[in-house]
Parts: structure tokens; sequence; C-alpha cells
């Protein structure tokens, strides 16, 4: 790419060089009010030939005024290109330096995942229960944090495609916190810092549901990055207006330096700096926040002193409290049917809610989780999207009309897949899904979202 555009750059160049040699003729001919032919002419040739002269002059300067508008015309094209290659080598500039981190920062958690791992089947019948009890705390962390880098930079480069877009929706703003501040519970607790929420529960907003989790997560993760171990404080509050609401995440850690501030105004190369405890990251985060922010049309406010902390606004629109959803089609114990074919997945869901009173089926395909549903009514369908046979988006298009058919209540469908792609993510919502999770599903995520849809 960069060699096509130094190459057009170059013949663009060119063409102004020769295209001003011959304005240049043009001018000196055109300019010439006393040729020397006129001396040499007869008397009565003179007139005629000075009319032709004259007429050929304007004809030169009619031609200078088009060659002038041609050159301006090059001139902005030039300008236009040399703009475009710059930003194109400080892309690819920052495209090296990006990978570069991200290939860095993944080689701790894996280093992590693997070092604990092999002390934990090296040690289990040695360790004791206190040790085998942090080594899975640290195999969690790593695999934690592996994850989200990888989600950062699937979401970034989406963004940079201009694939992912915002779909807002009305949502309680407290939930969406809890299940993000639940998700740093353990870094927090590891850390020695304190998460607190001060978000009155009845408090809603309309946005993009996964975008503002996004948004929570980085910045909430950031306030315990650059907290101080130990005693550390990070709180999530929100500050009510008529229209709008006022999200603040706020540390008390380390703080910024000006430079600092000025440096994340979002043009700036992407930068690595150490937290107080060691902690990498690559400043994907951050710009993925205010991108988001973007999409929503609002921006994030940032205030820090060195020392004092780092307070983060920002502003979203508020929307009016809702019913919450809820499908108990009969009495006992609610149904959930999971249609998966990874059986991996069926033996994680078991564990997961072994401990939540529900009567659980499963289905290994579409088809067969088709075929169930007809016999049986269900409170909840879990629906993978990517099935042999039949994928979850035609399986769920499947199970409204049989709802249809039977007269039953409509049931919650919960699709789940590894894309992050709107349109992925629209075809389910438009098949008659409720809600979306990303794979690979957490246990906290799952519960928080059985809990939003369904009345326990």
């Amino acid at each position: 790419m960069l060699e096509l555009a130094l190459g057009a750059f170059g013949a663009l160049a060119l063409a102004y060089i020769l295209l001003g040699v011959r304005l240049r003729k043009l001018q000196l001919l055109a300019l010439d009010t006393e040729p020397e032919w006129q001396r040499l002419v007869p008397g009565p040739l003179l007139g005629p030939l000075a009319t032709l002269w004259k007429r050929q002059s304007a004809a030169y300067l009619s031609r200078i005024e088009q060659a002038q508008l041609r050159v301006q015309e090059l001139e902005r094209k030039l300008q236009s290109e040399l703009a475009a290659q710059q930003t194109l080598q400080r892309q690819l500039q920052t495209k090296d330096r990006f990978f570069s981190l991200i290939a860095h920062d993944l080689k701790a958690p894996f280093q992590a995942l693997k070092g604990y791992s092999a002390l934990l089947l090296d040690f289990r019948s040695s360790a004791d229960d206190g040790e085998r009890q942090r080594m899975t705390e640290k195999i969690a962390l790593a695999a934690d944090e592996a994850q989200n880098l990888l989600d950062k930079l699937l979401r970034w480069t989406l963004l940079q495609q201009g694939v992912l877009q915002a779909k807002p929706e009305a949502f309680c703003l407290r939930d969406c916190i809890v299940e993000v501040v639940e998700l740093l519970l353990v870094p927090a607790r590891v850390k020695g810092v304190t998460l607190e929420i001060s978000v009155a529960p009845d408090l809603w907003i309309y946005a993009d549901r996964a975008m503002i989790a996004t948004i929570l997560r980085n910045l909430v993760s950031n306030a315990l990055k650059f907290s101080h171990p130990q005693d550390g404080r990070v709180l999530v509050k929100a500050k009510e207006h008529e229209e709008s609401v006022e999200l603040w995440v706020i540390d008390h850690g380390v703080g910024m330096q000006s430079e600092t501030l000025e440096k994340m105004r979002w043009k700036e190369p992407l930068t690595s700096e150490l937290g107080t405890d060691k902690e990498t990251g690559t400043g994907l985060g951050l710009r993925l926040c205010h991108q988001f922010a973007l999409l929503h049309k609002t921006q994030l406010l940032i205030e820090s002193l060195p020392g004092q902390g780092t307070r983060i606004m920002s502003q979203w629109s508020r929307a009016k409290p809702q019913n919450r959803a809820a499908g108990a089609h009969h009495d006992g114990l609610q149904r959930l049917l999971l249609i998966d074919d990874d059986l991996d997945n069926h033996d994680l869901l078991k564990i997961f809610l072994r401990d939540v009173p529900l009567e659980i089926d499963f289905a290994e395909d579409g088809l067969r989780g088709v075929e169930q549903f007809a016999q049986k009514a269900y409170d909840i369908v879990l629906m993978d999207l990517h099935m042999p046979e039949l994928n979850g988006v035609e399986a769920t298009r499947r199970l409204r009309a049989l709802e249809q058919q039977l007269g039953r209540p409509r049931s919650v469908v919960i699709a789940f897949s590894s894309s992050l792609l709107q349109d992925d993510i629209d075809a389910a919502i438009h098949a008659g899904c409720d809600a979306y999770l990303l794979k690979p599903v957490q246990k906290k995520n799952l519960l928080q979202t059985l809990q939003r849809y369904v009345k326990a």
C-alpha cells in the first residue's frame, strides 16, 4: 500500500513540473506585446496580422488561465496525496507498535497460565488447600487477562473496519455496573483494593449495553491498576439529571501528570505504562472507551492530579425504568433448555447452575432442540448460534413459530456466540433472541443475564 501511495505521489509531482514548464512558455509568448515580426512585415499587411496576433494572444491567455486552474488542482491533489501518505505512515507505525505491545503483554498471562498449571499438577498432592487456592486464583486471573486483551484486540479491529456499531437499548445501569464489578472482585481482592458502587437501583439509561460494560470494565480495571495496593479504593457512582446521567469512575491512586493527560487526547501513539503492582497494559482499552463514547455522541472527561487519583466522567441519555421480562409457563421449577453442539458446554452449564433451582435439559444440535421445544414448554432457552444441521438463528425462528402455533407464552431465548460482528448480533435479535452473550460464557455473566430476564 505504501509503494502505491509513493508511486501516485511521484506521478502527480512529475505532471505538476511538466505543466509548470509549459505554462511558463505560454506566458512568455502571450506577454510579448511587440514581437520581432512586426518590424519585418510591410505596412498594408501589418493591420490584419496585428489583429490576428491579438486574437491568438487572447487564446494563449485563455489557455494560460485554464492551465493555472489545472496547476491549482494539481497542487490540491499533491497536498492531499502528501497528507494521505503521512497518515498512512503514521498508521503503519502505530500498527507496528500496537502489535509489539500486544505480543509483549500476551506473554505475561500465558506464562502465568503455563507456570501455575504446571505447579498445580506437580504439587497437587503435597500442596495444602491454601496453596492450591492461591495457584487457582492466579490461573483464573491470567486467563481473564488474556481473554480481556484478545477481546480488546478484536473490538479495536472491528472498529477500524467500521463493522462495530452502537445498538442502544434501555437497561438498568446498576445491574450493568454490578456485573462488571463482580468480574473484577478477584483481582481487586488480590491487590487489596475496595470496589464500591453508589448508583440508584431504578436508574436506567439508553445506550449499547455491551459497549457500556466494556467502558466500565476498562475504566475500573485502569483504576485498579493505578490504585495503591492494600489500601486502594475505587468508586463507581452516578449523578442523575432530568434527561441524562453522569457516570463517574473515581480512584485515589497515583494520578497523572499533565503531560500524560495531554497524551490521552487519543491522538498520541499507543503506550504501555506499568501499574502500581507492575501490571502491564497497551493503552488500547482507553481508546476503545473513547471510540465507544463517540459512537454515542458523548465523550470521556478526565480529571487527575499526581498523588490524588483520577476521576473520569461520561454522560448518557436517561431512560424510563421498564418491567423485566419473565416467562414462567407452569408451577414448580423453571425449565431451561441448552441447545449446543459442544458437549463440554453441557458439562460447564451443569456446574454453573448446580445451585440454581432449574430443571435443565440438553439438545446436541438445532434440529433436536426444536423437537424438544415442541414436546415440552421451557422458560429459558440458551441457543448456540453456530451449529451444524440447523444454526441458532434459524432454530430461534422455528421456536418463535412453534410458540404461536401452540399458543404458548413467549420464552426467553439467550443467544451465545464468539462473534462480535454487528450483522451476527442483529441476525440473532431479529430472529427473536432476547439477549446475546459472548463465548466463552462466564458463570457470573450467565447468572446475571438469567436474573435480568427471568423472575426468581
